[in-house]
């Protein structure tokens, strides 16, 4: 077995693991690891592995070609982006709250090149909510579901409206992307 902490709190476990047959090494950053867990040899059947000494083999740099493919900028640009959910939402009648379903069921709709406005947004921001909470802050308003309301399980909905002058919010955001 193979630790990956520095944590102290693992030591009983480790302990219990070691009781049962089983050989184990602790693997940590060296600034991490808790002198207990390098110290004590009933804890551990090898020497403590430092991740320190070895990043340069655990990490393997991503082809030119995959990140390519990963850095790009999208087909539609945070300034589009920003506008087709302002356009949606706001197409609502008296600035209601509108579901993240919605937003997304309308999304999945537009046709971008070989996928669709979704996917971009997904690919390119890691999805709705983390646009709306990192990229369009200042654009939309986003209210959480209380948590003790009864909700299926696996539903990780939410309700977004725009906020007061978006004309602005959007202008700004068109000259950043100029």
């Amino acid at each position: 077995a193979i630790l990956l902490s520095g944590d102290k709190d693992f030591v009983p476990a480790l302990v219990r693991t070691r009781q049962k047959g089983k050989q184990l090494c602790i693997s940590s950053m060296r600034a991490g690891c808790n002198r207990v867990l390098y110290e004590s040899p009933h804890i551990r059947d090898y020497d403590v592995v430092w991740l320190e000494s070895c990043l340069d083999e655990l990490i393997v740099p991503i082809p030119a070609e995959e990140r390519s493919r990963r850095d790009r900028a999208g087909y539609a640009s945070v300034f589009t982006m920003m506008r087709v959910l302002r356009d949606f939402v706001e197409a609502l009648p008296n600035n209601e709250w509108v579901s993240s379903r919605d937003i997304g069921t309308y999304l999945k709709s537009i046709q971008i090149a070989d996928s669709n406005m979704l996917e971009e947004l997904k690919q390119s921001h890691g999805g709705l909510r983390t646009f709306l909470m990192e990229r369009a802050c200042n654009l939309f308003d986003v209210q959480f579901p209380d948590e003790r309301v009864t909700r299926t399980p696996g539903d990780h909905s939410f309700f977004v409206r725009v906020k007061g002058d978006s004309d602005e919010t959007l202008i700004n955001e068109f000259k950043r992307t100029q």
